[in-house]
């Protein structure tokens, strides 16, 4: 029995030698911690089983291996046995991307706590080379809100770029792989330091406009200047809270009346990492921005803004009101091909039929007191014989023209620039809107500032002098005296571009505007998604 029980323990001891001896061998595979050159723990990871673990893909993996084969398999970011400073900021800046204008849910195989030094080493090239790229090259697709598929910057000039960067210097490299444009410089040395001010408010406030006091709406403004750094703390004091509402409001292009209005409860409610994404966003409109022509015209929607461009030049800068809610001006391209004095109104079916309509049926005379005529099939009708009270909305059967005159609703002049939603420049008899901060308030074409003198110094650059009686800036005051409608074609057209930035560079100072039609929160969700 004695004998059984010592063979029994023998068998047992053998077993566990058994396996003592297998987890060593367990051990032993793992060749980053061996006492072997670096270069040799370069070549290990560098095969396809270890490359696959890490989730790399083949494109990845052949991307790595010619890039450490061509520096003899030496190290970027880590020593012997730990990161350096070059990889310690690397990782930092990998983590906080957007910092230098590139979303956080763009993905380049980020680090994590689990990871050791060799796994740092090789996500880190990747990610560095990503990144790269995506600054040089931009991350989104043209015409679409969807990321373009990552990809490595060129292996020739990632492998000469790695010879001359270290720590003290990685920071301008980036800057410096974005492009030449001086707008996107300074907004690249704006995000980074608005990025790392301080803790990034994530909070969307709800916020809603007042016209009286509110405790509640107070409350909230209060924190949200306070995590906007408007604030030293979160107070109800009305004198300090006012002060740091009109600051917020001068400094977000508002009204500063210190009052929560429907448009600065919009602004105080946007988080500031939100408004680091637009940053971010501008960015990159910016390096997928397609070239102008030598002279055009530039239209931004959120600034309220048109701008006269000869050789990257402005000859005129205007204000402009522009859509309201629900009437929407779009962003477009289209050519201005002739101005028109005293212009006619054909009338949208959608303002007759909504707008004139209910007006028409209140008061016949509507059509009299405004210089309206009205039409059908080519025929001027009278408005006394109709009965209005009959007529529906969706069954309006008359075209209505309004005659030239001041009180036309284009004013005395319009720049006609053909195009599918029939959009276009104009004057407007309301002229005390342009005095307003927010000016989003037509049925969806651009009202103009001083159109005259846009109309001059569009003729006085045109090519219409080498005619035999042509038309200068200087003809105008004569043309308008007749109190006629008159056309001048250009002979050659000027392109406008009408474009919606919320963020833009002007007088070297960083602007950033409310999205007043809201077409910047779809990019913003696809930054911002886990």
């Amino acid at each position: 029995m004695n004998k059984l029980l010592l063979t029994l323990l023998l068998f047992l001891i053998s077993l566990c030698f058994l396996c003592c001896t297998d987890n060593s061998k367990t051990v032993e595979i793992s060749f980053e911690f061996k006492k072997i050159p670096l270069d040799n723990k370069i070549k290990e990871a560098l095969s396809m089983d270890y490359l696959s673990q890490l989730n790399f893909s083949e494109n990845e993996q052949q991307y790595l291996t010619k890039f450490y084969a061509g520096r003899k398999f030496n190290a970027v970011f880590v020593n012997d046995s730990t990161m350096t400073n070059l990889g310690n900021k690397m990782e930092s800046y990998l983590k906080h991307k957007l910092a230098f204008g590139i979303p956080e849910s763009r993905n380049y195989h980020s680090t994590n706590d689990t990871d050791n030094f060799i796994q740092k080493e090789l996500k880190l090239t990747l990610g560095f080379a990503y990144l790269l790229n995506d600054l040089k090259n931009g991350f989104l697709q043209t015409d679409t809100i969807l990321y373009k598929e990552t990809k490595a910057i060129d292996l020739e000039n990632y492998t000469a770029l790695i010879k001359s960067i270290d720590s003290s210097n990685l920071k301008s490299i980036l800057w410096q792989t974005g492009p030449a444009d001086s707008n996107y410089q300074l907004l690249a040395s704006y995000l980074f330091k608005e990025y790392f001010k301080g803790k990034i408010d994530r909070n969307s406030y709800k916020i809603n406009s007042i016209k009286e006091d509110s405790l509640k709406a107070v409350k909230l403004t209060s924190e949200a200047l306070f995590h906007k750094g408007y604030l030293s703390e979160i107070t109800v004091d009305s004198t300090r809270m006012t002060d740091a509402l009109k600051q917020f409001q001068l400094d977000n292009e508002l009204a500063d009346d210190g009052v929560i209005g429907k448009n600065t409860a919009y602004v105080l409610n946007e988080s500031i990492f939100n408004r680091l994404n637009r940053i971010a966003l501008a960015m990159e409109k910016i390096r997928m921005k397609k070239s102008y022509p030598e002279k055009y015209i530039l239209v931004n929607l959120p600034e309220y803004n048109l701008k006269f461009y000869i050789n990257d030049s402005i000859k005129a800068e205007h204000n402009i009101v522009i859509g309201k809610w629900g009437n929407e001006t779009p962003q477009l391209s289209a050519s201005i091909r002739k101005i028109i004095v005293y212009p006619y109104w054909r009338v949208p079916y959608s303002i007759s039929s909504k707008e004139i309509l209910p007006a028409a049926q209140r008061n016949p005379n509507y059509f009299a007191k405004h210089n309206y005529k009205i039409y059908r099939k080519g025929e001027e009708v009278d408005p006394l014989t109709v009965n209005w009270k009959k007529i529906k909305e969706n069954a309006f059967p008359y075209v209505v023209v309004q005659e030239p005159g001041p009180k036309n609703s284009l004013g005395i002049i319009k720049f006609d620039m053909p195009n599918s939603q029939s959009i276009y420049i104009h004057d407007t008899p309301s002229k005390s809107l342009f005095g307003t901060k927010t000016r989003a308030y037509s049925h969806g074409c651009m009202r103009c500032d001083k159109p005259i003198d846009l109309a001059k110094a569009i003729l006085e650059r045109d090519e219409n002098y080498k005619q035999k009686n042509p038309i200068i800036a200087d003809s105008l005051d004569s043309i308008f005296a007749r109190n006629l409608n008159y056309e001048i074609p250009l002979l050659q057209y000027i392109p406008v571009f009408m474009e919606y930035n919320t963020v833009i560079v002007k007088d070297q100072q960083v602007k950033v505007f409310p999205d007043i039609y809201g077409r910047e929160g779809e990019y913003i969700k696809l930054f911002t998604k886990s």
